[in-house]
């Protein structure tokens, strides 16, 4: 049988010389482009659009926000099952969508080196809504479904090997705030352990997620349903307690990579009450503090290839050479 890939055109990629072309061997058929190419320092890749992790549950229109992903997967891959990064995108909770260039580029470079990487969307808050529909629970467990969807036979149909016990969750902002979660989370299970997180710019402490920016407030109120700084009821303060990662780490919270800046939009409070927290209860982990106000993929260039660094110690080594994407904007300044 005959079996389609949707392929998605690309244009030229901003860290390589060369046009990033799609390629990919189906049922005896290779499918690719006229003028393959290889990102430098790594393999060309492929990306398989559209994967779904659950049966549909919500559908946001503005930005086509599912419970799906596009599958990015190295081209020649070495022989054997391969190591994944779920990627989670930003967007305060309420926005956001994977195929936002800053995302893809991020699950572009992950692909050439190696890993295989599901950049998915998920559920978003909406606190305008009649009644309000909070982000916490259903967010977090939109990502641990996406996790539990890769041992699942037949994960994107068939086309790649994944290795269930070599994956990472990675996020931004908001998605870092899921990403830890997820990683909690699944870590309580003992079914569905993830082997490491990575965390740009993430809330993880919203008893303690205070400061002057306006974001701060709505934050936490859309992904919590309430104010926890305002709203002292014993339901506000009780779940938010249930959705902050720093303050639920266990001796089963996998490693974890953390990025802030000193003066950004997440208060940098968050990073140091998860490396407490992680510290107290014998987790590993990196932390960096960035001087400055970058936020989140606005500091992609600095933090990329030192993340992929700490994920090696968990998810194997990469191939080739990691080449740091440029931040959002095409700069490669911090």
């Amino acid at each position: 049988m005959r079996i389609q890939l949707p392929f998605r055109p690309r244009p030229w990629s901003l860290r390589s010389p060369m046009a990033v072309v799609f390629a990919a061997g189906l049922a005896g058929l290779e499918l690719m482009s006229p003028s393959p190419a290889v990102a430098v320092g790594g393999q060309a890749w492929v990306e398989d659009v559209g994967v779904t992790y659950q049966a549909p549950a919500c559908a946001v229109s503005k930005t086509g926000s599912d419970t799906a992903g596009d599958v990015y997967r190295p081209a020649n891959p070495p022989a054997g099952p391969l190591p994944v990064v779920v990627y989670v995108h930003g967007g305060a909770f309420t926005g956001g969508v994977r195929t936002a260039s800053d995302n893809e580029v991020i699950a572009e470079e992950l692909a050439t080196l190696g890993y295989v990487t599901y950049n998915i969307d998920y559920c978003l808050a909406d606190p305008t809504a009649d009644p309000p529909v909070a982000g916490f629970p259903a967010q977090v467990l939109d990502v641990m479904d996406a996790v539990r969807a890769l041992s699942k036979p037949g994960f994107d149909g068939g086309r790649v090997d994944v290795d269930p016990s070599r994956v990472a969750v990675w996020g931004g902002s908001a998605g870092a705030t899921l990403a830890a979660e997820a990683g909690v989370a699944l870590g309580d299970t003992g079914a569905t352990p993830v082997a490491a997180m990575a965390g740009w710019s993430g809330g993880y402490d919203f008893l303690d997620f205070r400061g002057g920016n306006p974001q701060n407030e709505k934050g936490p109120l859309a992904f919590l349903g309430c104010d926890p700084q305002t709203n002292k009821s014993a339901s506000c303060q009780g779940r938010t307690r249930k959705g902050s990662a720093a303050l639920n780490v266990t001796a089963t919270t996998p490693p974890m990579s953390l990025w802030n800046s000193s003066a950004e939009l997440v208060p940098i409070t968050q990073w140091q009450d998860m490396k407490m927290a992680l510290a107290a209860a014998g987790i590993p982990f990196k932390a960096t503090e960035l001087i400055g106000h970058a936020h989140s993929n606005a500091y992609t260039h600095r933090a990329f290839c030192p993340t992929v660094t700490f994920l090696t110690s968990y998810l194997g080594p990469y191939t080739g050479t990691c080449v740091a994407p440029p931040n959002p904007g095409g700069s490669g300044a911090s």
